[in-house]
């Protein structure tokens, strides 16, 4: 790498270089050289495995063809529909998925999704939605490696990338609004209610300490060491489209929650950080456009998980253990997913297991999405998603923004993909 190309991938706050001329000086001395050296091979290193995995994924989306006899998904499969009576108070249920949770590229669980209006993107047979969550991935990212993804596209869903354990941060990004104020990192998390459409970027800074951290169990802080060198990391998507497609589209929005503002909730066996929502007298650095409740608990033995909203529909994923929640056992991996219809307001916990929960009103509309260029866009009928891809294949780099002040886009790598022409 040249001088130039080391001072643009290395983060400011790195102890190696601030500017081209603080490389000169701390040059010339050996150590400092020899740490240059080691930065830059891990760089290199970081860049291969990139490119591998940025490869596999662009190679996956370049298959644009609609598939042959697919149909688009009925809406039963798309959101939550039958209206059941449901209990105030009382237990709750967990309800294992009908298939094991798929594994992907062998770091990424693929929770719940379904295809897009041509039949591609995630798509998970025994678990479609957990209205109104439609797509969660759960990866556990070996030290160093980062998520395949560059700039990309978005439209009508709210995302919110949660980071429990990382040895390095977050810096997001997108073309409306520019650089968030606050860097995501372990044991925070990102929303961006993405409305009207943005692209956005999500990049791990390159060089990290070394040292794993999560968030914290005892009290509201900074991030603590944690055990183990793999991050891990949850992206999840909500409808956060008005149900009525002629009413108007929200702009984007969005924040970073920092570790030190996430509140901790004790109870004897249970600490639940709270990331978004309210729970146990705590509410979440982070508003949703929903009224969601995200949690990330860690339980010791039995306890009770409450108290919940007992009309909200959701889901449970277990990060690290086995435990027993609403008379299913979950265990990490295929095993890992549990469903939490409405109904009860309490969830009984027996285990020793890491775990974080999703819990919204269900929308019981259905949307359609339509996958591409390493994102995605939400809207109430086809002709919508159409019409968003459409938009911003005229012009990627000016999607969303509205105004001639926006940040400049480019510095940003954007996700090359399938074209809207099949």
């Amino acid at each position: 790498l040249s001088k130039r190309q080391l001072c643009q991938v290395l983060p400011v706050q790195t102890p190696f270089i601030t500017s081209p001329k603080v490389v000169n000086r701390r040059c010339a001395n050996r150590n400092v050289a020899q740490q240059l050296s080691t930065a830059t091979a891990r760089i290199v290193s970081l860049q291969r495995l990139e490119a591998h995995l940025g490869t596999f994924d662009r190679t996956r989306m370049a298959e644009h063809v609609q598939r042959p006899g697919y149909n688009v998904a009925p809406p039963a499969r798309l959101c939550l529909q039958v209206r059941r009576r449901h209990r105030a108070t009382g237990d709750r249920h967990c309800v294992p998925p009908s298939e094991p949770v798929p594994l992907k590229m062998g770091f990424l669980h693929k929770l719940f999704g379904a295809h897009d209006i041509r039949g591609r993107g995630s798509d998970v047979p025994g678990c479609a939605h957990a209205d109104p969550f439609f797509l969660c991935d759960a990866v556990r990212l070996p030290r160093n490696a980062k998520p395949p993804f560059c700039a990309h596209p978005h439209s009508g869903a709210g995302v919110i990338s949660l980071l429990f354990r990382a040895a390095c941060t977050v810096r997001p990004w997108d073309n409306v609004q520019g650089a968030e104020a606050e860097a995501l990192r372990a044991g925070g998390l990102y929303h961006v209610d993405t409305g009207a459409g943005c692209v956005h970027d999500e990049p791990f800074d390159p060089l990290s300490t070394g040292e794993t951290f999560g968030g914290r169990f005892d009290e509201r802080g900074p991030p603590v060491p944690a055990g183990g060198d793999a991050s891990w990391l949850a992206q999840l998507w909500y409808d956060a489209l008005p149900e009525d497609e002629g009413a108007p589209v929200r702009p984007v929005s969005s924040a970073v929650g920092r570790p030190e503002d996430v509140p901790v909730v004790c109870q004897d066996g249970l600490s639940v950080r709270v990331l978004v929502g309210e729970y146990g007298g705590a509410t979440g650095p982070v508003s949703a456009a929903l009224p969601l409740v995200i949690l990330h608990g860690r339980v010791d033995g039995a306890a009770t998980l409450g108290p919940l909203p007992s009309s909200y529909n959701g889901f449970i994923w277990v990060l690290d253990g086995t435990l027993a929640a609403g008379g299913a056992t979950l265990t990490y991996g295929e095993r890992g997913l549990g469903l939490l219809p409405p109904g009860g307001d309490r969830l009984r916990l027996d285990g020793t297991a890491e775990f974080f929960v999703g819990l919204g009103p269900p929308r019981r509309v259905p949307h359609y999405k339509y996958v591409g260029y390493g994102g995605g866009f939400v809207s109430r009928s086809v002709a919508g998603v159409e019409a968003a891809m459409s938009e911003y294949e005229r012009d990627p780099r000016a999607f969303g923004r509205t105004t001639a002040a926006a940040p400049s886009t480019e510095h940003l790598d954007l996700v090359g993909g399938f074209q809207d022409d099949g």
